[in-house]
């Protein structure tokens, strides 16, 4: 897939597994900081939780950017 940032229009090229029963579309810390992306601090950082209910090792989600898919 190609992610199109909205205020750079820099296009960056990415693999990806689409899970269409997820709740949003999460990107790694990692990859975001790799391909420069564009992010936004979160003022209420958003827990995650495996299936199993318990917390994911990740942490919560911290920051938000906005791609055109």
């Amino acid at each position: 897939m190609t992610l199109v940032g909205k205020q750079t229009g820099r296009e960056i090229s990415a693999r990806a597994l689409l899970d269409s029963g997820a709740e949003g579309i999460i990107v790694d810390h990692r990859f975001a900081k790799k391909h420069k992306l564009t992010l936004r601090t979160l003022v209420q950082p958003i827990p995650v939780r495996n299936v199993d209910g318990t917390p994911n090792n990740a942490g919560a989600v911290r920051h938000t950017t906005i791609q055109t898919i």
